[in-house]
């Protein structure tokens, strides 16, 4: 199945579909780092959506949010990707400055990276020649249910 750009969330198990969907594509698409934007408001299922891809792509441990640490890094093994990151920039002022050592981390053509805000650190990510996939979640006028927005595909 391919990645569409809008999608109706109106359960969890909706969420792991969709998860497994973009997670599928991930692995479909040529290699390289892949670098996904998830935006959103507070409680919108940002790091729900974060843990069924990790899941999907061989994540075995617990995945607790990075709100506090910025990022965490898995190992996965599957097939050209070797890494996955999940980071939380939300408590971060927006700056232009590597504060993380994120242009090591996109250097590494097997990892699969997820920022939760990447609006917080737009001033640096505009400076980094890459592709990132924006994928924006929001309520409907019917809470809970949520829809997902996606801007530049695969």
């Amino acid at each position: 199945m391919a990645l569409d750009d809008t999608y109706i969330i109106t359960t969890e198990s909706d969420m792991e579909k969709f998860a497994q969907i973009l997670g599928q594509e991930i692995l479909d698409t040529a290699s390289g780092p892949k670098i996904i934007g998830l935006s959103g408001d507070l409680g919108v299922g940002k790091t729900t959506l974060v843990q069924f891809l990790g899941k999907f792509l061989g994540v075995t441990e617990h995945m607790t949010s990075p709100t506090y640490v910025i990022m965490k890094k898995y190992n996965i093994e599957k097939e050209n990707f070797s890494t996955f990151v999940h980071m939380d920039t939300y408590r971060i002022l927006d700056s232009d400055e590597d504060l993380f050592g994120f242009k090591e981390v996109i250097q590494d053509a097997r990892a699969v990276i997820c920022i939760e805000w990447p609006e917080k650190i737009s001033q640096f990510l505009t400076r980094i020649p890459m592709t990132m996939i924006d994928i924006h979640l929001g309520y409907t006028d019917n809470n809970p249910v949520r829809t997902i927005t996606i801007k530049n595909i695969l």
